[in-house]
This record gives C-alpha cells, structure tokens and sequence, in this order.
C-alpha cells in the first residue's frame, strides 16, 4: 500500500498510458480537493479568530513537515534537544507517541535520566528519544497543548519541542521549524491522497526556518518552491551521517569501515527505507537483501524468521535495522547465528549548526544561560 502511495504521488505519468492512469487516478484527485476545502476552512477559522490559538508559560519550538512520510523530524528533534541542553536549558519533548499503548492519556516517557515506559507503551520514537537523550524529559499525548500544560505543571522547564507539529496550530509557537525532503520534494504537489502534501504550499509562509534534508534531483526545483512561498524563512541543508554500528541489545560496536567487507541484509519500518539503504550502501556494505515493513511495524515472530531465513539463505555477514526498529527488535526472544546490528545516524550540516541554534534561541527570545555543558 505504502509503495502504491508514493507511485501515485510522486510518480510522473507521460503518454497516453499516463493519460489513462491519471484519468483513473482522478476520484483520489477529487478528494483532494475536498481535503483542501477542509485545511483552508480550518486555517480561515483561526485567522479570523473563530478558532484561536493558546500560549504556555514556556518556549514553544516545533519541528515539522508539510509532507507525509520521513523528512528527518526525529533525527532533527533528537539533534535539537541535545544542542540546546548542551547551552544549559531545561527541554522536553512532547510527541504524540503514535502506536503507543497506554492506559492513561499523557504519560511521561522520560524525566531526563531513563525510559520509564516500554516501546509498546511510548511509542518507538518517543522511547529512542528516551534513551539516548540524557537530560531532557519526554511525554507523549494526543493532544498537544494539553501536553504543554501537562508538562510544565510537572517540571521546571525552559522551552518545549514538539515533535511533528507543524500542523498542530491550537498551541502557539515561537518558532516553526518545517523540514522537507530534498531527495523527493514536493512530489505532485497535490495534498492527500491524491499527493504527499498535509498542506497546500503556500502554509509553508508559517515557517521561521526551513530545513531541507538530503540531496536528490528535486532539490534545485524544491529550493525555489521554499524562496517563492517562505521567503523571509532561511534555509539549512542537512544530511544524515552513519555514527555508529552497535550490536543489538549489547554495547558491543563495529567499525562503520567494516561494512565495506560485509554482505548484509536490511531490516526496517520506517516511512523512507530507500534512505536506510542508501546510507548503508554508501558505507561500502554489499545489500544482498531487504526486508521493508510499513512504518511503525509491530514485529512478530514470523517477521523475524523470514528475515533469518533470507539472511541464511543469501550467506549475509550481518543484518542491519534502524534505530528506530531497534527498540522493539532488542525486546523479542530470537535464536539466530547471523549478528544483527543497529545502524545509529546523526545530522551533518553545509551551513554552521551553531548558526542555527543561536537562530533558534534568538527567535524563541531564551536568555542566555551561565551554566553551558559545552565548551
């Protein structure tokens, strides 16, 4: 389903065989339009006041995206909350904690220190979140200006990040971090379902920063689609970058130039595989076979021995899984021969990172603290 979804929006349909698929495709074409009718109703709303949006006693920093699918809101939020912990300010993440069974509404996944819920209960990326930022709290709850309040009733903080909260607009930001995907664009740019968009472009005028993650051949067209509908916003470029290769559920590493002499298989559930293997291919490993779930996959075990089957079958050195999918692969019962290791990413920058975060702090009006963790 997912793989018929990116077909039809950001496929490209010449010919009269083109002409035929769009003139099937076009009921999906109508429902976009409604779809439309509804965002722009909503945004009318609140621009006349009808529907309003409400401020916190805290900063209010989003990250998001206009598009469905994975722009990098996780790395970025990860990277964020880390830097700005690093230059002494008090942070929390607040996510939806999509796929997380909880018994009550909000829940807090993280003070600062350990994950207190499993990946079942938080959601995977709210509990990777967890775990590897130390010092900065995580909570998860459907709805976000609840959780703000949820939050800073709880702790001390200086500043919130919400995580895929672009469109989130009944809690008032200070600053709008909207992401986009350079290797894909804006595909057709009809909204859904008929194309990727969660919003006509012209929302992305929202926007305090625009971050365009990896490069691709849409880039140079992309790039002018940001300058014409967020003009005042500036532009950071950033690509993910391989930190580290862990075995999982151990502390044991690898060698990231070790790959380049291994066969391996891949195993995810995340909304862009063809990323993850791009990484892992340009880290000289030989892909021998792949293994893609829809994102936000519950393991079982009969994924996993299909995966070992493959693995055996194809002589794999090793099979590599996301961060992401780690978290719920470290907590099944499996018996296999073939290690299985977790490939960590990080962000790399063409502009200087720290001119960003100085942007961040100067747009959301935090004061500067005496008590920085970093040099």
């Amino acid at each position: 389903m997912e793989k018929l979804f990116e077909r039809i929006a950001y496929g490209k349909f010449y010919g009269l065989c083109g002409l035929l698929i769009r003139a099937a495709l076009f009921p999906l074409y109508l429902t976009s339009i409604i779809y439309r009718i509804v965002i722009q109703t909503r945004g009318e709303l609140y621009r006349l006041g009808i529907l309003t949006s409400e401020k916190v006693d805290l900063k209010v920093i989003s990250v998001g995206n206009i598009s469905v699918g994975g722009t990098g809101k996780t790395p970025t939020t990860e990277w964020l909350a880390g830097q700005l912990n690093k230059r002494g300010y008090k942070i929390a993440i607040l996510s939806r904690g999509y796929g997380g069974k909880r018994s009550e509404k909000f829940g807090t996944v993280s003070k600062g220190d350990s994950a207190l819920m499993s990946p079942s209960e938080a959601g995977d990326e709210p509990y990777m979140l967890a775990k590897k930022l130390k010092g900065v709290a995580v909570f998860v709850g459907p709805d976000r200006l609840k959780l703000a309040k949820y939050a800073q009733n709880k702790y001390a903080l200086d500043a919130v990040i919400l995580d895929d909260g672009f469109q989130h607009i009944r809690l008032k930001r200070d600053v709008n971090i909207l992401l986009f995907d350079g290797e894909k664009g804006v595909g057709n740019g009809n909204l859904l379902p008929r194309g990727p968009l969660r919003e006509p472009m012209r929302a992305a005028g929202r926007a305090d920063i625009v971050l365009i993650n990896k490069d691709g051949i849409e880039i140079s067209n992309l790039i002018k689609i940001v300058e014409k509908n967020a003009p005042l916003a500036p532009v950071f470029r950033t690509n993910y970058k391989a930190t580290q290769l862990k075995k999982l559920g151990t502390d044991e590493t690898e060698t990231l130039g070790s790959l380049s002499a291994m066969k391996v298989v891949l195993i995810s559930g995340i909304a862009n595989p063809g990323s993850f293997s791009k990484l892992v291919e340009s880290m000289g490993a030989a892909i021998v076979g792949m293994a893609s779930f829809p994102d936000h996959h519950e393991y079982k075990a009969e994924d996993m021995d299909k995966v070992f089957s493959l693995a055996e079958g194809l002589s794999a050195n090793a099979i590599i899984t996301t961060e992401k999918d780690a978290v719920k692969l470290e907590a099944m019962d499996y018996c296999t021969e073939t290690p299985i290791y977790t490939m960590e990413i990080g962000l790399e920058f063409k502009e200087d990172p720290d001119r960003l975060i100085d942007l961040i702090i100067e747009k959301a009006g935090l004061s500067e603290k005496k008590d920085k963790i970093y040099p």
